[in-house]
């Protein structure tokens, strides 16, 4: 009995070795495979999201051509008719047909800025600040508000389709701004943050609900004009008076340089 005793307690100190191998084995094995797991489940979301971004790049550029065709048939087809039109009348001088041919002579002007507006293929010429002044020189035109810019004071370079999709966000949410908010006041901004580019604009309207307003086709528009960039939009507004702030904030990567173009 006393020379089995050995023999059990190596026999015992074997196995349990041989146990505590195989659980540190197991062990590993369900690290390795949690690591592979998680790296499997990135990759997997870095590819959803490189396909949900190149589907909204792939609708927002078939957009803007669609907007640019349509700017020049406004431009060229139905323009040169009322142009026609307008030299028609000019050969009769009552007053009836002076007042027709001054109201052609508007609808002219008006076709030819929607067309403008329509096609951005001339605003490689300017940097966002003067893209921004450019829009807001539109609105003081109208004279029913107070308009203030803070452009950013130092240059910087920023990508053509980012240009464009800025100045689209921005005209949107003018627009839903003059048709909603009842503002006196304007306020805009560009700022570099963090390094985040961020155009603000905030009125002081009266402002609305958000939660109530978040399947509204400008606000997902505009989302996801920023997300095809990378970037983000956020609207903060509440009705006691505080007015509406939109947000565009693209991540200043390579696509933000040094320059003034």
């Amino acid at each position: 009995m006393s020379q089995n005793g050995p023999d059990v307690i190596g026999t015992i100190i074997f196995i349990s070795i041989a146990f505590a191998a195989l659980g540190i084995f197991v062990l590993m094995l369900l690290f390795a495979y949690q690591r592979k797991y998680i790296k499997h489940i990135k990759a997997e979301e870095a590819l959803k999201l490189e396909n949900e971004r190149n589907l909204l790049n792939a609708q927002i550029e078939v957009r803007e051509q669609t907007l640019k065709d349509t700017g020049a048939e406004l431009h060229d087809n139905v323009g040169q008719l009322l142009l026609l039109a307008k030299m028609q009348l000019a050969r009769q001088n009552d007053v009836k047909t002076a007042n027709s041919r001054d109201l052609i002579q508007s609808a002219i002007e008006e076709i030819r800025e929607l067309s403008h507006r329509l096609n951005l293929d001339w605003s490689q010429d300017f940097n966002l600040m003067e893209l921004i002044e450019i829009e807001l020189k539109k609105l003081r035109k109208l004279d029913i508000l107070k308009i203030e810019f803070l452009p950013l004071k130092q240059d910087f370079l920023i990508d053509q389709k980012y240009k464009i999709i800025i100045l689209r966000c921005l005209q949107e949410s003018i627009q839903n701004m003059l048709k909603h908010s009842s503002a006196s006041k304007i306020k805009l901004e560009v700022a570099l943050e963090q390094n985040h580019l961020i155009v603000s604009l905030h009125d002081n309207g009266k402002g609305f609900n958000p939660i109530l307003k978040t399947q509204s086709a400008g606000l997902i528009n505009m989302s996801a004009r920023m997300k095809s960039i990378g970037g983000s939009f956020e609207i903060n507004s509440d009705m006691a008076g505080m007015g509406t702030t939109c947000k565009f904030i693209v991540p200043c990567d390579s696509q933000i340089g040094t320059d003034s173009k």
